[in-house]
Parts: structure tokens; C-alpha cells; sequence
């Protein structure tokens, strides 16, 4: 395959980017969408088809933003080194903070989100460098802690996570931690399932295939390493890689299942098959460390698009193998 170059670039943004997630799932007037938060506290909410801002944010008291997402069509949720996690209203031109959770956090883990039912549930680190606490996303009430059976500091610092529903339709959690472990939670009974020693340095990189029941994870180190995944069975090592050049910033498996994009401290983005993870593309555009990644769902006959976010303040736009 001849290395492509990005369909399109989102330029001028005031710092680099720490965050991007499409609306997945959310319809905003009928546009495609895309979310992005900077390290100097500025929220955009992109408009793909222009490729020009449609809501500009400056958030969380110029302080870095560390995650944001859509919460539904009129609000969204955003988190800051400020300590402070706000949900803002943004429909008919608001963009007001309607509820706010301080945060004890001290690391840079982003929180991350799942729909249950009617209900979103929302992992934040918390003070504790090893525990996460569990909130309800519409109310921000906290609703359970996990505190790993090695105690509240015995994995390091919570470094990623990644909330899915169970083929039971059971809320779990896969946690990676500072000393390069990976758990899995049950998140209801507050208890770990399983757990492995993945990586020798820090999760920098983690995502999860529920159809393949694999996960992908990377690390400050030089190795990419796939993963299969069962409640009875625990977690079984499966493929491993080696990068030219060490470090992780992201990783992100489209909803096809097929690949999985890995972003670089080194500014690239290495594309592979998600099966054995065989080497696809190394594309090539960002001047800097690109920070974060995020897939589009293609659905309802569109390409499935990847989003790629930099140190150097623009955001990539990719179309590959649809």
C-alpha cells in the first residue's frame, strides 16, 4: 500500500491537542462532528464538512484539558488539570457548565465513559494513584471505588481505561497501570477478574475488541502487544512487535475490527491488522508527538475515518482501507 496522505488537516488550534473523540453514536444537527481539547484549556467542536470550529470552549481555567466527550446532542463532558470535571450545555449557542466534580486526581489518566441502560457511567482516576471511582455521568454522584486486591497504591498510578458492556450486558473495566499491568473489572461487584503483567514500563496505549474478545496495548517501551481475553481463562498473550522507535501515546481498533492505529511519540501513526498484528502503514504528517487517536463509526454508508491529534496543534484526518 503507497502511504496515503491525510484527506484533510484542522488547523488553528491555540495549543497542542490532548484529545479528540467523534460523536459517535450522537447526532449534532445532523453534522459530523468532531470534539478536540487542547493543553491550554480550549474545547473545539469541529465541523467536519466545513473543517472550521462550530463551538469554541475556553475551559477549566487555561488549565490542560486531559479527556472530553458527548455526553448526548446538547451536552458534554470535559476534564482538566484543574482537578475539575464540568458538564457543559451547548445547545442553542450555551456553552454553560450545568455541573462540575472535583477531581483528587494527581496523574494524567483520562477518564472514560459508558451508556448502560439510560444511565452513563463514568471511571475517574482517583486520588489514590491505583483506584478508580465510579460516578453517575448525569448526575456526577459517585456510585462505587475499585481499590485493586495490591491496595490503593500497589499497581502505580491508573494510566488508561477502557468501559464496555459484557456479552451479559455487565459493566466492565479494563485498567492499565504504572507497573505495566493490565486488570479487568467487574465493575457492579467491584472486584478484579483477572489480571496480567503486560508491559515492563507504564500503559502509555490500551483498547479493547469485544466481537474478538483481543486487546492491544503499548507502552513507553519499543513493543506493541495483543492480547485474548475471557473471564474463565484470564488474559492470554498473544502477538508482540517491535517499533522502530519507542512510545505510545494512543491506540484506537475501528469498529470493523480489522485494524488498529497506534500513535508515536515519534509524530507517526502505525497501522495494523488487529488478527496478528501485521505491520500495514506508517503515515506520516504531524511534526510532533501525535497524542491521541480516534475512529469514526462509518455507519449509514459513509467511510470510517481516523482523527489524529498533536503536540503540534493540528488534528489529521485519514481515510484508510474502506
Amino acid at each position: 500500500m503507497s502511504i496515503p496522505d491525510p484527506v484533510f488537516v484542522l488547523r488553528g488550534a491555540s495549543g497542542p491537542i490532548n484529545t479528540i473523540n467523534f460523536s459517535r453514536g450522537v447526532s449534532i444537527d445532523n453534522k459530523s462532528v468532531l470534539l478536540s481539547g487542547c493543553a491550554n484549556g480550549q474545547i473545539r467542536l469541529w465541523n467536519l464538512k466545513t473543517r472550521r470550529p462550530e463551538l469554541v470552549i475556553e475551559g477549566h481555567n487555561g488549565k490542560a484539558i486531559v479527556w472530553t466527550d458527548f455526553i448526548d446532542a446538547s451536552k458534554l463532558i470535559s476534564q482538566g488539570r484543574d482537578n475539575q470535571i464540568n458538564v457543559w450545555q451547548i445547545d442553542n449557542g450555551r456553552k454553560d457548565v450545568v455541573n462540575s466534580l472535583t477531581s483528587q486526581s494527581l496523574g494524567f489518566c483520562p477518564c472514560a465513559m459508558l451508556l448502560q441502560g439510560d444511565q452513563h457511567l463514568l471511571a475517574v482516576p482517583a486520588r489514590e494513584p491505583s483506584v478508580v471511582e465510579i460516578y453517575n455521568s448525569d448526575t456526577l454522584e459517585r456510585m462505587l471505588t475499585l481499590v485493586p486486591p495490591e491496595g490503593a497504591r500497589g499497581l502505580g498510578m491508573v494510566m488508561k481505561m477502557k468501559f464496555f458492556l459484557s456479552d451479559s450486558g455487565r459493566a466492565q473495566l479494563l485498567a492499565g497501570y504504572e507497573d505495566g499491568s493490565v486488570a479487568l473489572w467487574d465493575v457492579a461487584e467491584s472486584k478484579v477478574i483477572c489480571k496480567v503483567k503486560v508491559h515492563k514500563e507504564p500503559v502509555m496505549g490500551l483498547d479493547y475488541s469485544i466481537l474478538q474478545s483481543r486487546g492491544v496495548s503499548g507502552s513507553a517501551d519499543e513493543k506493541l502487544i495483543s492480547w485474548k481475553l475471557n473471564e474463565s481463562d484470564g488474559f492470554q498473550l498473544h502477538h508482540e512487535v517491535e517499533l522502530t522507535n519507542a512510545g505510545i501515546s494512543d491506540i484506537k481498533i475501528r469498529d470493523d475490527n480489522k485494524i488498529l492505529a497506534a500513535a508515536g511519540w515519534d509524530s507517526r501513526i502505525r497501522v495494523f491488522g488487529l488478527k496478528k498484528l501485521k505491520p500495514l502503514a506508517v503515515l506520516s504528517y504531524h511534526r510532533d508527538t501525535v497524542q491521541c487517536l480516534a475512529f469514526s463509526s462509518g455507519k449509514q454508508g459513509t467511510d470510517s475515518l481516523l482523527a489524529a491529534g498533536s503536540k503540534d496543534k493540528h488534528i489529521s484526518i485519514w481515510s484508510l482501507y474502506n
